[in-house]
């Protein structure tokens, strides 16, 4: 029994160990159709970030240059490929680009409807949200 238990242990202390590498944004950002605004959340771990626009299941990842400079799209599908958007329309990919600076991400995110800009303030890394 004791040695599941430290398993345990040892495996939470090492995810706290990574989250202590972890810097994460959070705030809000302005819905394409107007009304209310959404929340978004841009994690960055070592020189990567990830970029969740309305906390939703889009993700844009990449890199974050030595002057906190970001940018990222989706990878456009293959020609061959017949993926379209709404009302068959062809397929236009987000993108969002910006920069960290100390205690906040500024930026703009562009989806196939327009594009926002946003302010992302940092916040504490838990081991819980």
């Amino acid at each position: 029994m004791r040695r599941p238990l430290a398993l345990l242990a040892a495996s939470l202390l090492l995810s706290a160990c990574q989250l202590t590498q972890q810097t994460r944004y959070v705030g809000k950002i302005a819905n394409c159709a107007g009304g209310a605004e959404s929340p978004a959340t841009l994690v960055v771990v070592e020189r990567q970030f990830s970029f969740a626009p309305t906390d939703g299941t889009l993700i844009l990842s990449g890199d974050v240059a030595d002057d906190g400079h970001f940018a990222a799209s989706p990878p456009s599908p293959r020609r061959e490929s017949s993926r379209r958007g709404p009302g068959d329309a062809p397929f236009q990919p987000q993108r969002v680009a910006g920069r960290i600076s100390g205690e906040s991400a500024v930026g703009t995110y562009q989806s196939a409807r327009c594009t926002v800009p946003f302010r992302l303030e940092r916040v504490p890394s838990r081991l819980l949200p």
